[in-house]
């Protein structure tokens, strides 16, 4: 009688400790889950976040590279409008000249 009841102890023993075990376990597998879960979205983060980096340094590096053409470009303007100022000039003096020379 008081084997039976040991042996029923016991049994029941078992199997709370065979449940803990699978609980155990379950909470492990849950917890990997998890983890790779976090893992994976850091991933995304982080590549989200250096994507936009790079953007960013394209964006500017954009700006900066327009900004100088813009710049070139007023200079070669302003220079154009310098030679063609003193081209008319020229043409006027030219011009001037040659009617001073024919009214002599």
């Amino acid at each position: 009688n008081i084997t039976v009841k040991i042996q029923d102890n016991m049994r029941k023993a078992m199997r709370a400790q065979a449940h803990n075990i699978a609980f155990v376990d379950a909470l492990k597998q849950k917890i990997e889950d998890k983890q790779t879960l976090a893992i994976s979205k850091k991933e995304i983060v982080l590549k989200n976040v250096a994507t936009k980096s790079i953007e960013r340094k394209e964006k500017y590096t954009k700006t900066t590279a327009e900004a100088i053409d813009a710049e070139k470009v007023k200079q070669i303007d302003a220079k154009m409008n310098r030679k063609q100022n003193l081209a008319i000039d020229n043409k006027e003096k030219l011009v001037s000249s040659i009617t001073s020379k024919i009214h002599e």
